[in-house]
């Protein structure tokens, strides 16, 4: 799965949604509810930006795990 491919809304809408999510990396589940977080509290169309930004690199750097490939085959269906 290339991250790069997916578009800045849908990865946003995870972000907003993660609530919503069953996940198996708790890492992951952490981080998104941070940026969550970070979306809600500020309404800078700059700071969802940056939010989408990190879970790229998140997403890229730690992209080996096993239960994060679990996490985004579910979310991606993939």
């Amino acid at each position: 799965m290339n991250i790069d491919n997916i578009e800045d809304e849908k990865l946003l809408d995870v972000i907003k949604k993660s609530h919503d999510l069953d996940l198996s990396s708790f890492s992951f589940k952490i981080l998104l509810g941070q940026l969550k977080t970070k979306i809600e509290i500020s309404e800078d169309i700059s700071v969802a930006t940056t939010a989408v930004k990190e879970l790229r690199e998140y997403v890229k750097k730690y992209s080996k795990l096993p239960n994060l490939q679990k996490d985004l085959s579910k979310i991606f269906k993939e």
